[in-house]
């Protein structure tokens, strides 16, 4: 009378391993390796520190068991842009001192043994003709000539570039005569391109704004090309002089062979072949007399405001990096997590991942970072070995 029967039971151990009391440290050398060294019986997580020691965009881990990958693999240090700079104002020139040995790009043959001065109208300073100097040619004068800075990387002259003036071209009276010349030239003084202003009118109050660029001479008296003139009354009203008060604007702008002319409300864009590759090396200022009435010179004529900027200057720009110089990363494979200055940052794990541990033996785990990220960061990995 008994009842014999036959069962089997299974004990599950959740964590049936014996563990060392202390964690073991190994240090990553300078060819980014850490040999991992696990003399327990079992595989173990590792438990990455990674320090910073300069921006830094990616963290890539691998060895022959897996690869994790944290942040952007392409992020950049920064960023290349171009930039306008501005390198003339009307302050260089009216400290500058008169080029009584140059010449006028434009007109050659006028005389530049003079000076110029400034002069205060109608709440504005004008850089102005003083003495007009020796007589040559039709017209004489003064003469200023700068050379255009180099820019913030060092480099000088400007391929393409923007000049902006304001200036007043005025006659307070009947017959009053005179000249104004902006010109931007090469380095051995060659015209590339430049405007002037004249009155030769010796009765009436008509003036001329006529706009060149260099090559082939339109006249005897003009070393450029002349591309298009307009003329204008030179009173003191708005509808009549574009060149008085507030509204006394000019701009020129060059963009390889593409020129562009401001004159009174519009842009006059040409393409001239000739100077696509000239480089800008020298501003020029000229206020000059007409010689046949060098004592009936224009009242007012002269520039206010003189602005030269050099187009498309190379810049690079910081980019500030996810994980910044001193920041401290932890990878801890016992509980899975990637965190960023203590805090968790699971969105920074690169999809595909496959996380891994120190198996018994050696493991070599090489680890990657942004290859502006130099110098390197400092990175310990830790393990704590256990047996079955």
């Amino acid at each position: 009378g008994s009842n014999i029967a036959t069962g089997e039971f299974k004990i599950f151990c959740t964590d049936p391993f014996k563990y060392s009391t202390t964690e073991k440290t190994f240090q990553m050398d300078s060819t980014g390796t850490i040999m991992v060294e696990n003399t327990g019986s079992v595989p173990v997580p590792i438990r990455y520190e990674i320090t910073h020691n300069h921006e830094n965009g990616y963290v890539g881990i691998a060895s022959e068991y897996g690869a994790m990958e944290f942040g952007k693999r392409e992020e950049a240090d920064g960023v290349t842009y171009q930039q306008m700079e501005h390198l003339l104002s009307i302050s260089n020139f009216v400290s500058a001192p008169n080029d009584t040995n140059g010449h006028d790009a434009m007109h050659p043959n006028y005389g530049c043994k003079g000076t110029l001065k400034t002069m205060s109208y109608n709440g504005r300073t004008y850089l102005c003709l003083d003495n007009p100097g020796t007589a040559s040619g039709n017209a004489y004068g003064g003469l200023r000539t700068l050379t255009i800075p180099a820019d913030s990387n060092g480099t000088s002259g400007a391929l393409n570039w923007y000049l902006y003036g304001h200036l007043c071209f005025w006659a307070s009276q009947m017959g009053q005569t005179g000249e104004m010349t902006v010109n931007v030239v090469t380095a051995d003084n060659k015209l590339i391109a430049g405007m002037t202003w004249y009155k030769t009118d010796m009765s009436g109050n008509t003036g001329v704004y006529e706009i060149t660029v260099g090559g082939q001479a339109s006249s005897a008296v003009n070393a450029g090309h002349v591309l298009r003139s307009w003329t204008y009354q030179c009173s003191h009203t708005h509808s009549d002089n574009p060149w008085y008060g507030d509204w006394g604007h000019v701009d020129l702008k060059k963009e390889g062979s593409k020129i562009t002319f401001f004159y009174w409300g519009q842009y006059h864009t040409f393409n001239i072949p000739e100077i696509a590759n000239l480089v800008a090396a020298k501003v020029q200022v000229s206020c000059k007399v007409w010689a046949q009435q060098p004592n009936k010179r224009m009242y007012c004529a002269g520039f206010d405001t003189l602005n030269f900027y050099k187009c498309n200057v190379n810049k690079w720009r910081d980019v500030p990096n996810r994980y910044w110089q001193g920041s401290k990363l932890e990878i801890d494979g016992n509980a899975g997590q990637f965190l960023v200055a203590g805090m968790p940052k699971p969105q920074d794990e690169i999809l595909g991942s496959k996380w891994f541990k120190a198996e018994p033996g050696e493991t070599e785990v090489k680890l990657y970072f942004s290859s502006f990220c130099s110098p390197k960061p400092t990175v310990v990995a830790r393990i704590r070995e256990a047996w079955l």
